[in-house]
């Protein structure tokens, strides 16, 4: 931060000054008054609004605010800090935004808050979504590692009535000389790759309409059909945006042609999968899969998913951890805002048309 940052933020377009001549910005949290605003705002966030002469407002409701209470919340407001269950930034929403510059997203896609209102009114976005990017590649690193190495096989080989190791060290791979393969490549694929390459992998195949041959040339990775990805991968991650283009995309052609062995990770969305496809073809027994997001969250014990013993269920956990960086994180690009510098986690409306748009199950976060 510059000298004149510290001492107190600025306006943009002209309406630089110091702290004495502009009146403090003005921000509104819009989530609930639970435990997770408590992680999100922390102490630590709160003495740095404090020390930049800010004044932050909170969603006064231990409920999701509707679009009428957001609106009339947003009067004075000029920086909104949104995340997990606020409601979406409709005309009606913004009526009464009679100064907000700037929408800060304090999680990942903004799709699910951002509308063309946002656009045409010419209010800034800027998200969390690499941060949260970052940490969801790291899970995909540990499930690749996981499922090539057949961890469930074993994990329960530690008494002596179970100890032949012999069947399992004979499927057990590593991503060395393994072909990975990905569906999508928006941030978390891009984090993915980088952390994948220093293992060696045998190939890493991308299937995405908007990578350019071009750009998988510069990256070293092979662009391919969504059946050559499925076809000839040992490890295929779906990491595509959940879209009305991309729902249910993923069914018995794609499925039918994993190879024998083969492991399934879905930290993506739930439903870009067709679940009845999925589960005919898990009953072969033929592939492993990992799964992050469910098709009803939480997942009824009843479900077929839980009766596998090829499917491995973590409870959509794979961006979790990071609750107490994302506001920090979303409002250092604020302050570059009001200080009239560019910002690092800017999303334009064309970004936004590709990021996931539908939340079909549901997730509570």
């Amino acid at each position: 931060m510059t000298a004149q940052a510290r001492a107190g933020l600025s306006g943009c377009d002209g309406a630089r000054g110091s702290a004495e001549g502009k009146r403090d910005v003005n921000l509104f949290f819009t989530r609930r008054d639970d435990d997770l605003r408590a992680a999100m705002w922390h102490a630590g966030v709160a003495d740095r609004v404090r020390s930049l002469r800010w004044t932050a407002r909170f969603s006064p409701s231990a409920s999701d605010l509707s679009e009428v209470d957001l609106a009339d919340q947003l009067v004075g407001i000029d920086a909104l800090v949104t995340t997990w269950g606020t409601p979406k930034l409709t005309e009606r929403a913004l009526s009464k935004a009679d100064s907000l510059r700037i929408v800060a997203h304090a999680a990942g896609s903004v799709a699910f808050v951002v509308t063309e209102a946002v656009w045409n009114r010419g209010i800034v976005v800027t998200t969390a979504n690499e941060l949260m990017a970052q940490r969801v590649a790291e899970y995909n690193v540990m499930m690749t590692l996981f499922g090539l190495r057949r961890v469930p096989e074993y994990a329960g080989c530690g008494d002596t009535k179970t100890w032949d190791r012999s069947a399992n060290r004979r499927r057990v791979r590593g991503i060395r000389g393994s072909t990975i393969g990905i569906w999508g490549y928006g941030d978390v694929a891009r984090h993915l790759l980088g952390l994948l390459r220093p293992f060696e992998p045998a190939a890493l195949l991308v299937c995405d309409d908007y990578l350019s041959a071009q750009e998988a040339e510069h990256a070293a990775i092979r662009k391919v059909t969504l059946g050559e990805l499925f076809g000839q991968s040992d490890v295929v991650h779906l990491l595509q945006g959940l879209t009305p283009e991309t729902y249910g995309a993923i069914g018995t052609d794609e499925l039918r042609v994993l190879r024998d062995g083969a492991v399934l990770v879905n930290s993506g969305r739930a439903h870009l999968v067709d679940t009845e496809a999925l589960l005919r073809e898990l009953q072969t027994g033929r592939f492993y899969l990992i799964l992050d997001v469910l098709p009803e969250e939480p997942l009824p014990g009843s479900h077929p998913l839980r009766r596998l013993e090829n499917v491995f269920i973590t409870p959509h956990n794979a961006g979790a951890g990071i609750e107490h960086l994302l506001v920090p994180y979303v409002l250092a690009d604020v302050e570059r805002y009001f200080d009239g510098e560019p910002l690092e986690h800017r999303i334009d409306r064309e970004r936004a048309r590709h990021m996931t748009q539908l939340v079909p199950e549901a997730s509570g976060t």
